[in-house]
């Protein structure tokens, strides 16, 4: 196992944990491969070609001469000509972080290695041309990486709420080094230069309404950052696509069930009867959802999201230069609003329509599609009829657009035009791929092995990581891919922790909570305590009696009048 620290990523580990801690890495990651499209192919369109690469971080610390995994996160990486998906995939801990022992009221290394890895992920793949946005829905689980993890009495779960704020966090210190959308101003003096990214944060809690929804935002809320609402019409390649081609089909993403749930009401999947007089005005939209509004709606009512239980979905677009003309929430509510009038226009409305952008040029060395449900779950068919495809072929368009709904008329520097010649993104270089690289399939065994593992205790932690570490290098030496010498690299932290965190607090052990369990500044699953800076002593009732003897106003004795008296005659 080594020790540099000249990847790129490592260094930035590095850097956000605390200072003279010890952690071990272990960065597995697999090329970009085909796969199954992410969106749902608009009626008589191809599906967009899209590839997905795959990374896998797992941080181990060192007890007893034995590594012990304490966090890991998986994110895969979905990318075409016009976009790239940075999804979360999974994120466990399990819960031997404490044996660290950790200066207390330090941040939590699990919340400084998730936004460090997703900032390192973030600026490599950002082109452009074109856009990235960062995703994941946060639903409260026992253990999703760590079998028999639950098991261990120091394993702290957060419910929905909790996780919700937590991810909330995370994307905020991400989203706060970008300037937010909001400050895009030609005008302003100090709108950040068109080689800038800009950022804006979107939450999505359904059954919550916005209000709600914003008390999950950090404090203080931030208005140009945060927005309770989703930013898929605004990645879509044009805003009137019907609203299946805008949901992304994640893996085991609840919302992705409910849409192939209603993709069973479209017309072109189900029985038709024959000489039937009824003709489908809406090719390739849903018959009980007309918004992405009503679809949220109904969400609420579905198993993952109903019977007390919150699911949040979080997304953090970023922008570059070439793509900020796009259109405000006014004009995009504008939008929803005509469609959820179910406007019918007479032929194609091109306002919102873009040009279909040329073809990615794809790996054709792997073809995975073990990252994504089967492709027959996504059925690709056309979606038209002779009749209606021939209504809407325009004489002098190159591409078949599909008729749309009649939408308020946006300005023509709203929507821009897409690269015209897309590229495909290079190969990772050494320092993207982490500790080792793997082919896809041999990426799947390992991620896999690991559902074989057990981590109810700390003597089977120790054997679960020795046994993982063997699986990764195994897979390595059969397609001879470069090890370095070992697996995993070892780093000590480099954040010095301020003067005011090391500021003990009255009344608290040092290094215990006040039930006796031993903290070190964290909770068992990493996340930060209050420091002692936000800690208040209750004033004692000598004190508040002199606070208010010392705050009353006295009047001068020139000031005083006595009132006159009035004698009353015999």
């Amino acid at each position: 196992m080594s020790s540099s620290v000249a990847d790129p990523l490592i260094a930035r580990l590095a850097g956000a944990l605390p200072a003279e801690s010890q952690f071990s890495v272990h960065h597995v990651s697999a090329p970009p491969a085909n796969c199954a499209a992410l969106f749902s192919a608009p009626p008589n369109e191809e599906p967009e070609p899209t590839e997905c690469e795959s990374h896998f971080l797992s941080i181990s610390i060192d007890h007893e001469e034995a590594l012990v995994q304490a966090f890991a996160v998986e994110v895969l990486i979905y990318t075409t000509a016009t976009l790239t998906t940075i999804f979360v995939s999974k994120a466990d801990s399990t819960g031997y972080l404490p044996l660290t022992r950790l200066p207390k009221s330090t941040t939590s290394p699990i919340k400084a290695v998730t936004s460090a890895f997703l900032e390192h992920l973030i600026e490599t793949k950002r082109r452009k041309d074109a856009r990235l946005v960062l995703s994941l829905f946060a639903r409260a689980q026992d253990q999703y990486l760590f079998p028999g993890s639950i098991e261990n009495s120091n394993k702290h779960v957060l419910d929905d709420r909790g996780l919700i704020k937590w991810w909330c966090k995370i994307f905020d210190s991400i989203l706060a080094k970008y300037p937010s959308a909001q400050s895009n101003s030609p005008s302003s003096p100090s709108s950040p230069s068109n080689t800038s990214p800009l950022a804006r944060g979107y939450l999505v809690v359904p059954g919550c309404d916005s209000r709600e929804i914003q008390a999950y935002f950090p404090r203080p809320y931030n208005k140009s950052r945060w927005l309770a609402t989703d930013p898929l019409r605004l990645l879509g390649k044009s805003l009137t696509l019907p609203e299946r081609c805008l949901i992304p089909r994640f893996p085991d993403d609840p919302k992705a069930r409910f849409a192939l749930d209603l993709d069973d009401e479209l017309p072109e999947n189900g029985p038709q009867p024959m000489n039937s007089p009824e003709k489908n005005p809406h090719p390739g939209k849903w018959k009980s959802v007309r918004s992405l509004e009503q679809f949220w709606e109904l969400m609420a009512f579905r198993q993952e999201c109903a019977a007390g239980r919150l699911v949040g979905f979080l997304w953090g677009v970023f922008e570059s230069g070439e793509l900020r003309e796009r259109p405000d929430e006014a004009q995009l509510e504008n939008v929803e609003g005509a469609l959820r009038e179910n406007m019918v226009v007479d032929g194609a409305d091109t306002a919102g329509a873009l040009p279909t952008p040329q073809p990615l040029q794809l790996n054709t060395q792997y073809t995975d599609t073990s990252r994504l449900p089967p492709t027959q779950d996504i059925p690709s068919i056309p979606l038209l009829s002779p009749q209606t495809s021939q209504q809407l072929q325009a004489p002098d368009s190159p591409t078949p657009l599909p008729a749309t709904l009649e939408i308020p008329a946006l300005d023509d520097k709203v929507t821009p035009e897409p690269p015209t010649s897309p590229q495909r993104q290079p190969d990772p270089t050494p320092a993207e791929r982490g500790s080792i690289r793997l082919s896809p399939p041999a990426y799947t065994r390992v991620i896999d092995s690991l559902m074989e593992l057990d981590y109810a205790d700390l003597a089977l932690a120790k054997e679960s990581a020795v046994k993982f570490e063997a699986k990764v290098i195994e897979e390595a030496n059969k397609e001879d891919a470069q090890t370095n010498g070992g697996f995993g690299v070892r780093l000590t932290g480099t954040k010095k922790i301020e003067a005011e965190e090391k500021v003990e607090v009255k009344g608290v052990e040092s290094g215990k909570e006040s039930n006796g369990a031993e903290s070190n500044g964290v909770a068992s699953d990493g996340v930060p305590m209050l420091g002692a800076g936000l800690v208040r002593k209750k004033r004692s009732a000598t004190e508040v009696d002199q606070g208010e003897q010392e705050s009353v106003n006295v009047l001068s004795v020139g000031l005083v009048r006595k009132k006159p008296k009035i004698r009353k005659s015999g």
